[in-house]
């Protein structure tokens, strides 16, 4: 009987252990909308919405591309400082974050 409680307790205390951990990893992995934050082209969109014309939908293409670099720069340093990634795949990763803002 004191056998199978202190199966019973191992195995808890290694369940919690495991739901513990998975949530840390899930929550290391889960990234964030963008470096600029949630609502960054908020102005330049409320003007388009208000009335479109060339200079808002200008500023507002202007706005997003900005957003797109500060996404791509914050994913390259992530990469770079990465201490889990193998040298050939922050390579492959580096080229293809530069290609992309090149493109």
């Amino acid at each position: 009987m004191k056998n199978r409680i202190l199966a019973l307790f191992a195995g808890l205390v290694l369940g919690g252990s495991l739901l513990v951990i998975s949530t840390g990893v899930v929550t290391a992995v889960t990234s964030p909308g963008g470096p600029s934050g949630k609502g960054v082209c908020a102005t330049e969109a409320a003007a388009v919405k208000a009335g479109a014309s060339v200079t808002t939908l200008q500023a507002m293409g202007d706005c997003e591309i900005n957003r797109r670099f500060a996404t791509l720069n914050d994913l390259g340093s992530r990469v770079s400082g990465s201490k889990v990634l193998t040298s050939s795949d922050a390579a492959a990763l580096t080229a293809e974050i530069g290609s992309t803002r090149s493109a």
